[in-house]
């Protein structure tokens, strides 16, 4: 956070800037839900086939 106190630039330069934080944030946060999906689909998946397993048995 330091060098972008430091950083005099423009106005319309930190609002690009404060907009790529943003963006890149989002990003994230979007990947972080898809593999939580993914995660949690898995793992139902696999619940899901221990139980037949164990109701064919």
């Amino acid at each position: 956070m330091e060098t972008i106190q430091m950083h005099e630039g423009s106005l319309t330069e930190k609002i690009d800037l404060a907009r790529l934080e943003h963006n890149l944030a989002v990003k994230i946060i979007t990947a972080y839900i898809v593999q939580f999906v993914a995660m949690a689909t898995t793992v139902v998946a696999l619940v899901k086939m221990l139980f037949r397993r164990k109701l064919l048995v």
